[in-house]
């Protein structure tokens, strides 16, 4: 179903043939991704990036590198790094992309995505998994189960390795799953998936994006270019998804609605299967429906059908999850120890406190985003006897929390830790759900949850 271009000797697509000189704006993981495949495909490559200092040792020696500013150098065309999205305010106030975002809107410049460049060179089918939260354990569930119905699978995208350095690591695979974030789509895109998962909307990036409605729209144009053939997974539980229905079917869209509950099973497969509870190690109900929605998908492009059905639903019994996404780190004393340090907005922390079957100690905090943070406290208050909050979003959590929550501002993770460990009673889970972003204390998600678990793991 994807766009293609000509066959490249390297068992790929070329999506951009009239192209052959082309610039690739900030040398980030996908930027450099980019700058491979480009390579590959026989581009003429500049990268460049407005900071300086950087090491390039692991491009290509075919790419020209500059370094303190963004040039076109006579490119043609511009692969853009996720945080140059033409859509945000921010991006559109520096003088230096003013006249490429002219150039694009005029339609003398084309703009790509690393992953829309990718998943256009890729020739086989492919499933993109999208929408506010949820989407790595989704992506990783789909990869799981394709992989045990025999299928050589693609897994990337987003919280994963670029999805360009994934396809030229196996380019002859037969189904790609590709992560998108909003970050990756703006109007005009080429992504055309066979099947598109949306998992959900809720409000994030508000520091980004114009207003909600902007980062909905977002969402939205990860569909743009599914027709007749395309398939539509999303949760039925979800007003905003609900509303795109129509219009979806209107365009000869499969729309394929999901609920968390047991899916029916292929035709040719008798009997009942068992409820997700006796198959699914990872706990919560939005799991139950990360579950329901990558069998879909993959029924979607005839991966999931009888002949694959026992192989992998036997499968799903060994998907374990995935790290920072309410892992459980230990248990000490009677007190479970939790890491959902990928709970970088609201809705995300809430969903992952109620998972938790027991009483809480929450450890919250990080970037201040500007999301409303009334369900959260809300969410706290019914779970939490005690909430620890770090980072820059401490003094406003605190002050918005007063009197409905037992507050502890802290300086740092370690204190928190110490200090959780004080509170909590036998019988009680620790959680770290920040409900924000990591920047400002730490490298990423990732290191925030890794430090946690480094930290719990050396208690005493």
């Amino acid at each position: 179903m994807n766009p293609t271009g000509q066959r490249s000797g390297v068992g790929l697509n070329d999506p951009i043939p009239q192209h052959q000189r082309v610039a690739v704006f900030g040398l980030g993981a996908s930027g450099r991704a980019a700058c491979r495949l480009l390579t590959a495909l026989g581009k003429s490559v500049v990268a460049c990036d407005s900071r300086t200092g950087l090491s390039c040792d692991d491009l290509p020696d075919s790419v020209i590198v500059v370094q303190g500013r963004l040039s076109l150098e006579g490119a043609t065309t511009v692969v853009l790094s996720p945080s140059l999205n033409p859509d945000w305010p921010e991006n559109a106030a520096k003088n230096e992309l003013a006249p490429v975002y002219a150039a694009w809107r005029d339609g003398s410049l084309d703009l790509w995505s690393e992953v829309e460049l990718g998943m256009c060179a890729f020739a086989g089918n492919i499933v993109t998994v999208g929408g506010t939260d949820g989407k790595s354990t989704t992506a990783a569930l789909c990869a799981h189960l394709a992989r045990a119905s025999g299928v050589d699978v693609l897994l990337g995208g987003n919280s994963w390795t670029a999805f360009s350095d994934v396809l030229l690591q196996n380019p002859a695979a037969d189904l790609a799953v590709v992560e998108v974030s909003a970050f990756q789509s703006w109007a005009g895109h080429r992504m055309k998936p066979d099947a598109a998962i949306l998992t959900n909307i809720a409000a994030d990036h508000l520091d980004h994006y114009a207003d909600e409605a902007d980062y909905v729209e977002a969402k939205r144009l990860i569909t743009a270019n599914l027709g007749i053939g395309s398939a539509v997974v999303l949760w039925s539980g979800d007003r905003r998804l609900a509303s795109w229905v129509d219009e979806l079917e209107a365009r000869g869209v499969c729309v394929v609605g999901y609920d968390g509950a047991t899916p029916a099973p292929p035709p040719g497969v008798t009997g009942t299967p068992p409820a997700w509870d006796d198959a699914l190690r990872v706990p919560g109900a939005h799991n139950r429906r990360n579950a329901a929605a990558a069998f879909e998908a993959l029924r979607a492009v005839g991966v999931w059908k009888s002949e694959t059905h026992e192989a992998m639903w036997s499968s799903l019994q060994s998907f374990g999850g995935l790290p920072h996404r309410i892992q459980f780190v230990r248990e000490l004393d009677g007190v479970w120890w939790y890491n959902d340090s990928k709970a970088t907005n609201v809705h995300a922390a809430c969903v992952g406190l109620r998972a938790i079957d027991r009483p809480l100690v929450a450890i919250v905090g990080g970037v201040d985003k500007g999301l409303d943070l009334v369900p959260l406290i809300e969410t706290l208050r019914n779970r939490a006897h005690d909430v620890l909050v770090i980072g820059e979003l401490r003094e406003r959590f605190c002050a918005e929390a007063d009197g409905a929550l037992t507050t502890h501002p802290v300086e740092t993770l370690e204190e928190a830790i110490t200090l959780a460990r004080r509170l909590a009673n036998d019988g009680d889970a620790v959680t770290l759900a920040p409900a924000s972003s990591s920047f400002d204390m730490f490298a990423s998600f990732g290191d925030r949850g890794d430090q946690f678990a480094a930290g719990v793991q050396a208690l005493r």
